[in-house]
């Protein structure tokens, strides 16, 4: 189901706009997050793991910050191919969804990597 507000029916859009592409302010929220979790890969040692826990609620603004899961057309009640989309919000943050942030510290390069 997709947004439809001329029936009030409320599907996978409602969170699409709430907490993703459909309103920028509230994925730009994640900014003091994502910086968090930068600067503590920054300075992790190579057996130091950094942990978080949050619900989809953080967990989908974060993603959309770093530009994943982003469809070239946004989404709307009338939206075309809805089943092919990559913003799914069941694929994306299940309630118990998670994401992983891992360092790699390469040879010959002075910054590491990150890999979500």
């Amino acid at each position: 189901a997709v947004v439809s507000t001329q029936s009030g029916h409320y599907g996978p859009g409602d969170k699409y706009h709430k907490y993703s592409y459909g309103f920028s302010v509230t994925y730009k929220m994640s900014c003091t997050l994502l910086a968090d979790i930068i600067r503590e890969l920054k300075q992790q040692g190579v057996t130091s793991p950094v942990l978080k826990f949050a619900h989809e609620e953080t967990l989908y603004p974060l993603l959309t910050l770093l530009d994943l899961f982003k469809d070239p057309i946004p989404l709307t009640h009338d939206t075309p191919d809805y089943i092919n989309r990559k913003a799914k919000v069941s694929h994306i943050s299940p309630f118990a969804g998670n994401a992983a942030f891992i360092r790699y510290d390469c040879p010959g390069e002075t910054e590491p990597r990150i890999q979500v």
